[in-house]
């Protein structure tokens, strides 16, 4: 039986990962602005645009990092953001 953190950590991978991959892409500005966090939201990344989508994956992957070396507790909040000001109507 899987335990409720690992559920959870998959849950995010997967999700983060697919949010980043079907950000559509003109610039790449939105696409590349994808910030994991941990415990609270990133409210402010500006990242250069780039449309192989590199900086949000590796957040994503950073993310998924740190809950795999044990820095999560129960009750510890996953976040996945995005500070360009049209991501919430796109």
């Amino acid at each position: 039986m899987r335990d409720a953190l690992a559920i959870v950590k998959d849950g995010y991978e997967m999700t983060g990962e697919l949010i980043v991959e079907r950000t559509p892409v003109k610039t790449g500005k939105l696409a590349n602005n994808w910030a994991g966090s941990i415990v609270s939201p990133s409210t402010f990344v500006d990242r250069k645009e780039d449309p192989a989508k590199k900086d949000s994956e590796e957040s994503v992957k950073s993310t998924k990092k740190s809950y795999k070396i044990g820095n999560l507790k129960n009750g510890d909040k996953l976040f996945l953001t995005n500070s360009v000001p049209y991501a919430e109507r796109v």
